[in-house]
């Protein structure tokens, strides 16, 4: 009767502490991972990209606030690294705002935008996606 009902807990046992084993093993990072491939400064600053899908800046926009790419860059870090900002009066409150595409999902009506906020000594504070 006992092997019988350890046969029974047994994989469900063995499951839940494979999930607590990598909980308890997995530690906090203090560095964010390498960016990978995904980001091209290039491609970022090509108009033809930028305005047609699969809307790259996206995908890079992701890649940057994720990994924290802009982490302690200069406004001209940022701006070598990004080109020029996009023209909008959306996020006025915003040092940087760059179009990224339409809003991704089944109707997109708005629109995606990374914004940029500088600290006073000109350093990257804050940034993220936003919409509109």
């Amino acid at each position: 009767m006992m092997r019988t009902r350890l046969m029974l807990l047994g994989p469900t046992t063995v499951a839940c502490l494979v999930a607590l084993g990598s909980w308890v093993g997995c530690t906090p990072k203090t560095e964010p991972p390498p960016m990978s491939s995904t980001f091209d400064s290039t491609a970022w600053k090509d108009l033809e990209q930028i305005q047609r899908e699969p809307y790259a800046r996206r995908t890079m926009a992701d890649e940057l606030t994720s990994h924290r790419g802009l982490d302690g860059k200069s406004r001209a870090e940022v701006r070598e690294l990004l080109g020029e900002p996009t023209e909008t009066e959306y996020f006025s409150d915003w040092d940087l705002v760059y179009w990224l595409g339409p809003q991704r999902g089944f109707i997109a009506v708005d629109s995606e935008w990374l914004v940029i906020r500088f600290d006073d000594s000109d350093q990257v504070a804050e940034y993220t996606v936003k919409s509109d």
